[in-house]
């Protein structure tokens, strides 16, 4: 007698074994593909995040970088279109001091960038916030003078100097404003003007009294500009530039005839003016460390001028000297240049060392 039970059994065992083992490797399998596809999604979702922090930076350089006629109010908000998406700046107040009426706010700015990409419509792919701190602040100057000299300014023998306020007639860059005689010298008497041409050695344009003196009648913040606190648009003089842009040289500083140049120049030594006959020219503010020696064929300096800033840290500064055979230097009073040179910096200027990209943490 044969028993077939056994092999029976050995059979219906296979079956199930081998559906086990199928939906073993299915569940894995699919396992895999679910895993890849959420790393895939992690890895796009860390590139959205970075690309989406570098539009946010972007936007908020932007807006650091703008100029503003007020300062904004509570509230407001700002769209910057960036490459990459567009950046939402939220200028939030975070500090005011006692006196209400100061300008002088600490700003927590709040920058989020969206990340876009063409292809995919306009939902953002991604967003990142960041928050830089920063201070609002007025480009404003104390006009004393035309031409403020601590040490007063000689013209040479034989040159000739031209002291002149611009009104809304003649050939001259403002369409408004006054002459405004007072500006010409502090120091000077009444109007008329001394004759420039009359002797050497004129008393020239001078700020009396002590160091301290100097810097609270001017307002210039010298120290900040030696420093480097202070940052220009440009560490070196751009000649030829129309924009009016903030140029500081540290050292001396010489112009060659024909050069020309708008804004606020700022240099820590010496100004030079030398050669000729194309007419030297700068339109805007100019403020001197040291010495102003106009020796140009031509000179013209519209809007102000003030030297000898170096003296509020007690350092030496020699007389301002003008002219000479032969050269004519002229200081024209323009308000409509120095306010124009004044207007970059109106608006904000960021804290060293101050970006947060946690802020929602805090």
């Amino acid at each position: 007698m044969t028993n077939t039970s056994g092999g029976s059994h050995r059979g219906g065992f296979a079956l199930p074994f081998a559906l086990f083992l199928a939906a073993m490797l299915t569940i894995m399998l699919a396992a895999s593909f679910t895993r890849a596809a959420v790393d895939a999604e992690v890895s796009d979702s860390g590139d959205a995040s970075v690309s989406a922090l570098t539009v946010a930076q972007t936007g908020l350089q932007a807006f650091l970088s703008d100029t503003f006629t007020v300062r904004p109010l509570p509230g407001d908000s700002f769209r910057y279109n960036v490459v990459g998406g567009y950046a939402w700046i939220h200028p939030d107040e975070l500090q005011r001091p006692v006196d209400t009426v100061a300008d002088d706010v600490v700003y927590a700015v709040r920058s989020t960038g969206y990340l876009i990409h063409p292809n995919q419509g306009a939902t953002p792919l991604g967003n990142r916030t960041i928050v830089q701190l920063a201070r609002w602040q007025i480009g404003s100057i104390n006009i004393q003078a035309l031409v403020s000299a601590p040490n007063g300014m000689h013209r040479r023998s034989g040159g000739v100097y031209t002291v002149e306020a611009r009104d809304a007639g003649g050939n001259h860059y403002c369409t408004t404003g006054s002459q405004i005689a007072q500006y010409l010298s502090p120091t000077f008497p009444a109007p008329p003007i001394p004759d420039p041409t009359a002797n050497d050695g004129l008393p020239g344009f001078t700020l009396p009294g002590t160091d301290s003196t100097l810097a609270v009648q001017t307002e210039v913040v010298w120290s900040d500009v030696v420093s480097g606190r202070f940052v220009p648009d440009s560490y070196s003089v751009l000649i030829g530039d129309t924009t009016f842009a903030s140029q500081l040289v540290v050292g001396n500083l010489t112009l060659n005839g024909g050069d020309r140049g708008t804004g606020i120049l700022m240099v820590t030594g010496n100004l030079d003016v030398i050669g000729g006959p194309a007419k030297t020219e700068w339109q805007g503010i100019v403020l001197v460390g040291g010495y102003l020696a106009a020796d140009g064929q031509f000179t013209d300096f519209h809007g102000m001028v003030v030297t000898g800033l170096n003296a509020m840290f007690g350092t030496a500064v020699s007389a301002d000297t003008v002219g000479g055979a032969g050269r004519n230097v002229s200081f024209l009073y323009e308000p409509c240049l120095i306010q124009r040179a004044l207007d970059p910096l109106t608006g904000f200027v960021p804290v060293t060392n101050a970006v947060i990209d946690n802020w929602a943490t805090w």
